[in-house]
């Protein structure tokens, strides 16, 4: 949806960062977070209580949510 709010939460939310989490934000995350957002279904209306029920890999792949990358080492 490339909402300017989003990006400016990112510029004030790293902006309080140490240097150490503002480079592992992005160099582990940041590419995630972009293409995540740019793939998933707008999730702001889904009442998630009505799907805890579900497997987790089925509402991740109807919604389109791609899960966070797990730091190595």
């Amino acid at each position: 949806m490339l909402l300017p709010m989003c990006f400016m939460s990112v510029i004030g939310g790293t902006a309080r960062f140490s240097d150490r989490q503002r480079s592992l934000f992005y160099k582990h995350y940041f590419r995630w977070a972009v293409r995540a957002g740019m793939k998933a279904t707008d999730l702001m209306c889904v009442y998630y209580e009505k799907h805890f029920h579900e497997d987790l890999e089925e509402v991740r792949q109807r919604w389109g949510i791609i899960p966070a990358p797990s730091i190595q080492g």
